[in-house]
């Protein structure tokens, strides 16, 4: 701790603090929206090749492309001027090996969905927006480099 981390204005930190709870709620409250589509769509459109389970309390998705898991995390990021949600895609079920991150996006307070960089990848206003995030999702999944073939399939030579 330094001077300055106690040195600040109690009544702007706590309007600021206001805004980012609402913003982070908006923002949830859109994730969710667009997310909980995807089961259905995963039977629809994707013919039930696709299974995806849903735990908002966990604040995770599982699921799987023709046999390729994959996990999304959601986690509230908020700073001086900025808050969204971040939902971090990994193939396979271990969402915290960083070699297996294959993918990060961003929903804000309007229900835009952006890249790490803060760029609208997919506009609230898409009608498809839900659909065209899932099949984007998707994709990067069954593009992974995790390998169908298990080691011990007898596939794969030593």
């Amino acid at each position: 701790m330094h001077k300055m981390d106690v040195d600040f204005d109690r009544v702007a930190f706590v309007d600021s603090l206001t805004r980012i709870s609402s913003s982070l709620e908006m923002a949830e409250n859109h994730l969710w929206t667009l997310i909980e589509a995807w089961p259905q769509f995963a039977k629809s459109i994707l013919k039930g090749r696709a299974q995806v389970g849903i735990d908002k309390k966990s604040r995770t998705v599982n699921g799987s492309f023709l046999g390729k898991d994959f996990t999304i995390t959601i986690a509230p990021v908020a700073g001086q001027g900025f808050c969204f949600m971040e939902a971090a895609v990994f193939a396979g079920t271990q969402s915290h090996c960083s070699d297996c991150l294959i993918g990060l996006f961003r929903i804000d307070h309007n229900g835009d969905v952006k890249d790490a960089s803060g760029q609208v990848i997919l506009s609230s206003e898409v009608d498809s927006q839900s659909c065209d995030l899932f099949v984007a999702i998707t994709r990067k999944v069954l593009a992974s480099q995790k390998s169908f073939q298990q080691p011990a399939s007898g596939l794969l030579k030593s």
